[in-house]
C-alpha cells in the first residue's frame, strides 16, 4: 500500500475459495493460497506514519444480528433525518460547509496550493 493510500475489503471473497466472476466455480488451490500469501500486510503502528488507512466490513456478520443492525440503521436515518435526530445533539449530521470550489479541469493545481497554505475554511472541492 502507498503512502497516502487507502484499502478497503468487504468479506472474504477473495480468500473464500469461489471467484468473484459469479459463476460460482472454485478456485485452483494453488492459485488461492498464492492469493493468501501475497495478501496486502499493514503494520498498525505505520499506520500514522505512512497516511494510510485501512477498513474492513462484513456485512454478512450484521445480517445475522438483526437487532443490532435495526439499531444502527434507525441511528442512522435518526442522524440524517432532521434537527431533532439522534439520541443527542451531537448525534445530528449537518451538511459539510463548502468553502471553495474549483472547475476540475483547470482548477486543481490552485486547489492544492490554497490547501496547503492552511487558510482554508470548510471543504474544497475540486
Amino acid at each position: 500500500l502507498n503512502a497516502g493510500g487507502s484499502l478497503a475489503t468487504y468479506g472474504s471473497t477473495t480468500y473464500n475459495g469461489n471467484d468473484n466472476n459469479g459463476s460460482g466455480t472454485s478456485i485452483p488451490l494453488g492459485q488461492l493460497v498464492w492469493k493468501y500469501l501475497t495478501r496486502p500486510r499493514i503494520d498498525p503502528g505505520m499506520l500514522t506514519t505512512r497516511n494510510i488507512r485501512v477498513g474492513g466490513f462484513n456485512l454478512i456478520f450484521l445480517t445475522e444480528r438483526i437487532e443490532e443492525l435495526n439499531a444502527a440503521l434507525n441511528g442512522c436515518i435518526a442522524c440524517l433525518g432532521s434537527s431533532s435526530g439522534g439520541e443527542n445533539n451531537e448525534d445530528i449530521i449537518t451538511p459539510a460547509v463548502v468553502g471553495n470550489v474549483f472547475e476540475y479541469d483547470t482548477g486543481a493545481v490552485q486547489a492544492l496550493q490554497l490547501l496547503r497554505s492552511g487558510k482554508t475554511v470548510g471543504k474544497v472541492v475540486l
